[in-house]
């Protein structure tokens, strides 16, 4: 259920925090980010009851994106949820 951690992540994090003259370790960027991925996770039942699209995340691993009311939510409740991610920048 949680997005892995890639190798672009981090060196965008890195590059983030030597922008503010910070010097992090690689690895603590690494464990850092998985944490905060980890965190965007929450309990079902604090899901908006809404039209707002969010992620659902299910007991098997998998991940959809939907709205509370869509018909697959009868069939199986998902255990977890996240927002949307922001889009990316343009430039």
């Amino acid at each position: 259920m949680l997005m892995p951690v890639t190798q672009a992540m981090i060196e965008a994090a890195l590059s983030k925090i030597r922008e503010a003259d910070y010097d992090v370790p690689y690895a603590v960027v690494s464990v850092a980010l998985e944490a905060a991925e980890r965190a965007r996770w929450q309990p079902i039942e604090t899901a908006p009851k809404s039209e707002v699209p969010i992620l659902f995340g299910w007991r098997d691993g998998k991940v959809s994106i939907g709205f509370w009311d869509t018909e697959f939510l009868k069939l199986e409740k998902p255990t977890h949820w996240q927002p949307l991610p922001s889009p990316p920048e343009t430039k």
